[in-house]
């Protein structure tokens, strides 16, 4: 807790821990195993209330553990997020789905036939993304496409170059180009373009402005 205190423990007996995350209310503890005793790697995500798991200490026929998902697919879940509304977000390397009362749905599809999907995130509040390139003979089209984890609407924005990096922050998406940084809301509007005169290394959003990261230098620019 907040006083450093230990709350509860979970045992694992056979897999390794990828990635943990905590809802927006406290509530739930969700984590990501994955089950390498196989001849396959399994991806197993669990959701852990936080309040049973503490009373667990006092009454051992509490379980905790209140739902879990194992892929039967073979696919490998990368990472999870707790969005808004209680919503666990999690990312393989062919889709991005949503947990939501106990039932799992496909939010965006990172398989694609029409270009290359070079950049994909789910660390926003409500929203998840992915950034498509299609080469044309003599430039390079992007298309960002932002979905609503809630009501899976999607909202475009669209330039011409090739993405180098992708990052991401609340309600806000930074695009780094090299030499510009195109800062996008989740409703697809252009919040700001950066343009520098020398190559960008690196983007960090807080809130209401963000860190241009240079070689030797970092620039602060308000969003």
């Amino acid at each position: 807790d907040d006083k450093g205190e230990e709350l509860f423990k979970t045992y694992l007996s056979s897999t390794s821990v990828m990635d943990i995350d905590i809802s927006m209310d406290n509530q739930y503890l969700a984590f990501l195993e994955i089950n390498t005793s196989g001849t396959l790697a399994q991806s197993i995500v669990k959701i852990v209330s936080i309040q049973k798991a503490k009373q667990k200490a006092k009454d051992s026929s509490i379980e905790p553990i209140v739902y879990t998902y194992a892929d039967e697919n073979n696919y490998l879940i990368t990472n999870i997020k707790y969005q808004e509304s209680n919503k666990l977000v999690y990312m393989y390397d062919t889709s991005i789905d949503a947990i939501k009362n106990n039932e799992n749905e496909v939010i965006a599809d990172l398989k694609q036939e029409d270009g290359k999907i070079s950049f994909a995130d789910i660390e926003l509040t409500n929203s998840v993304y992915r950034i498509i390139e299609k080469s044309a003979i003599l430039s390079t089209q992007t298309r960002v496409e932002i979905y609503d984890t809630g009501s899976k609407n999607a909202s475009i924005y669209s330039f011409d170059g090739v993405p180098k990096q992708s990052y991401s922050y609340d309600d806000t998406i930074a695009i780094n180009i090299g030499s510009e940084v195109h800062f996008v809301s989740t409703n697809g509007w252009l919040i700001k373009k950066y343009i520098s005169n020398q190559e960008v290394k690196k983007v960090v959003i807080c809130n209401n402005f963000a860190g241009i990261v240079y070689r030797n230098k970092v620039e602060i620019v308000n969003l």
